[in-house]
């Protein structure tokens, strides 16, 4: 379809979508404040509410207000009559000026700014380069999702299967910035918007955009891979695009009744609601298609081969993992630490283990009983910890040394530093410190 090339570039032009619209609206921060200041100036008003519909943002985009019409009275007794597919910026104006409200006219030039730039233009690029599958996700653009790279996305594994499929291209905006995938001086394509789209001899369609939907982008891209695949492919599309609901059926311009429903393996699946498609002439059954090219291990270049995790871009045999049975993160078995027949993770070992005082040996402190060696006063600045069921333990005889203080639903073990026998008083030397002395019975 490429004609031998990685990269297709195209100039467009296109319209902003409302989602990005009332993104841009409700971001401004002129916007805040202005309405912040209008909602105090107004709060006495009888139509406070009515005043505040005027900023819903499906009216904004359109600076036409389209609720029920209503009255406000002005400070100076008059009525200002607000109609059904008013102006917005004309009626907040003469509502500003009677109630005196400030950043009327930073904010009327703020919000025309934004919905004068409806129209745009930019370098669409279709793509089938290993590296914009990879980077699908990753951008300095302030956005992301689940296939990322960098922060180890939850389907990051879909990339590399996306990368494979015999039918899947990443469309993207370039942006004007360069982006550092791996913070040196490389670079590499920054997408200030990206879709994957799915071209087969049966259909041409879109996923779902990021991080924003364009019906302009989706259109123009589907009607490209068209030509390209009709020039290229030899195969006849209907001429015009469907708006299909997905996972339903709907009608062909042959009056054919299909239903068209996508899979994928490690990749997230995007299909939702409706989406827009052109569909060929020779189509005449329902089509089930999964879009996932193979997982090839990273490490071996095994093809769909056991992975742990949908993020993992090696398989379990490269990169055996395992849980730590107290924290549950994933490792590597070499950096787990079996503590009382429990594989743990060093940083758990470090929180959760204890040295039992009196047979040296390490265990996990649930295990363990926590013993505070306290002075004549009640106060203790050192505990120990011991298996107080241990054999070793008994022949010492000193159970009986050691007190229990009842509370609500535990209790605190002690012993009196003066009940130590002279033979036990190497348990110093597993004694731990605490930061301060504290106040024990």
């Amino acid at each position: 379809m490429f004609n031998n090339n990685f990269i297709i570039k195209q100039k467009v032009s296109f319209q902003k979508d409302k989602d990005e619209l009332i993104s841009d609206l409700l971001g401004s921060e002129i916007n805040r404040v202005f309405r912040r200041e209008l909602k105090q100036a107004v709060c006495h008003s009888s139509s406070y509410y009515d005043i505040l519909f005027l900023f819903d943002e499906n009216f904004l985009i359109n600076n036409k207000y389209m609720g029920s019409s209503f009255s406000v009275e002005m400070p100076d007794g008059t009525l200002l009559k607000v109609n059904k597919g008013c102006k917005i910026s004309k009626v907040l104006g003469k509502i500003a000026k009677g109630f005196n409200v400030k950043y009327y006219e930073e904010w009327r030039i703020a919000i025309s700014q934004i919905l004068n730039q409806k129209q745009l233009s930019g370098t669409l690029c279709l793509s089938i380069h290993p590296l914009d599958y990879i980077t699908m996700s990753d951008n300095d653009c302030n956005w992301d999702s689940c296939m990322n790279w960098r922060d180890v996305g939850d389907y990051r594994r879909g990339t590399i299967e996306m990368m494979n499929s015999p039918s899947v291209i990443v469309a993207y905006l370039e942006s004007s910035s360069p982006f550092y995938p791996l913070n040196d001086e490389r670079t590499w394509s920054n997408k200030k918007w990206r879709k994957l789209f799915i071209a087969t001899d049966d259909f041409i369609t879109g996923i779902k955009g990021y991080p924003y939907e364009n019906d302009d982008l989706t259109i123009t891209t589907i009607s490209i891979l068209k030509d390209l695949a009709e020039k290229n492919w030899g195969v006849s599309y209907w001429e015009n695009w469907i708006r299909y609901p997905y996972d339903e059926f709907f009608q062909l311009p042959n009056d054919k009744n299909i239903k068209i429903v996508f899979y994928t393996d490690a990749m997230y699946n995007d299909f939702n609601n409706y989406h827009y498609g052109y569909f060929s002439k020779k189509l005449d059954d329902n089509i089930f298609y999964n879009f996932s090219g193979a997982s090839v291990c990273l490490s071996c270049g095994a093809i769909d081969a056991s992975y742990e995790e949908n993020y993992d871009l090696v398989c379990s045999n490269c990169c055996p993992s395992y849980t730590c049975e107290s924290c549950g993160e994933r490792v590597g078995r070499e950096n787990l630490i079996d503590i009382d027949d429990t594989l743990i993770c060093q940083d758990c070992y470090n929180e959760f283990v204890a040295t039992d005082a009196i047979t040296g040996q390490e265990h996990l402190i649930d295990n363990l009983d926590k013993i505070f060696i306290i002075d004549s006063k009640g106060y203790s600045d050192k505990y120990i910890f011991i298996d107080m069921v241990h054999p070793l333990f008994k022949s010492f005889d000193i159970s009986s040394k050691i007190k229990r203080k009842e509370e609500d639903w535990s209790y605190t073990l002690y012993w009196y530093e003066d009940d130590i026998p002279e033979k036990e008083k190497f348990i110093y030397d597993c004694a731990n410190f605490l930061f301060r002395q504290e106040k024990i019975i």
